[in-house]
């Protein structure tokens, strides 16, 4: 039983990286549509957050992740 509710719980979230992709992608097109090309990738970058946030996605801008290089950490 235990299978078939992780292969149905990885079905749901399948499902939901789909839907999502969809709205990001038709966003994406539409942006590119509206405001045509010649932007800062900055600009496009706002606009497509503010798109998403107005589709009630939650969005995170430029997040730092921290990295390992050479046995040192970098932000």
């Amino acid at each position: 039983m235990a299978r078939a509710k992780s292969a149905k719980h990885a079905k749901d979230n399948g499902e939901k990286e789909d839907h999502l992709a969809k709205i990001i992608v038709h966003a994406a097109f539409d942006l590119h549509k509206e405001a045509g090309p010649g932007l800062l990738e900055s600009v496009y970058e706002v606009l497509l957050a503010d798109m998403l946030r107005e589709q009630n996605l939650a969005v995170e801008r430029q997040k730092p992740i921290p990295i390992n290089f050479l046995s040192e950490e970098k932000i």
